[in-house]
C-alpha cells in the first residue's frame, strides 16, 4: 500500500511521519501497526473553535479510557488557522 511505502521512506530518510486525514479506526490502527508517528483527522475530532478548542484543554478532555490506552505512541496536538475563525484539532492521547 502507498501509506507504507511512504512511512517507510520518511523513516530511511530519518523523518517523523505524520498521517492527516483519519476517519476511521481501521486507518488508525493500520497507521499504528506501520508505525507511523503522528495521527491526526476526523477521528479524533472535526475543527472547532479556538475558544472551544481552549475550553477543551482546560477542561482536561480525554479521549475513551480504550482509545486511550490504545494511543501509546508518539502524541500531537495541530492547531492550524482555518477559515471562520476555527482551528483544526488533533487530542493528544491524555486529552479528548
Amino acid at each position: 500500500m502507498i501509506a507504507t511505502a511512504v512511512i517507510a521512506m520518511g523513516h530511511s530518510l530519518n523523518l517523523r511521519v505524520v498521517a492527516e486525514g483519519v476517519e476511521t479506526a481501521e486507518q488508525l490502527d493500520y497507521l499504528r501497526r506501520h508505525r507511523c508517528d503522528e495521527i491526526q483527522g476526523y477521528y479524533f475530532s472535526r475543527p472547532v473553535p479556538a475558544a472551544e478548542f481552549e475550553a477543551m484543554l482546560q477542561d482536561e478532555k480525554r479521549l475513551a479510557p480504550a482509545l486511550d490506552a490504545a494511543l501509546d505512541a508518539a502524541v500531537l496536538i495541530a492547531a492550524a488557522p482555518a477559515p471562520e475563525n476555527s482551528i483544526h484539532t488533533v487530542l493528544p492521547a491524555k486529552l479528548a
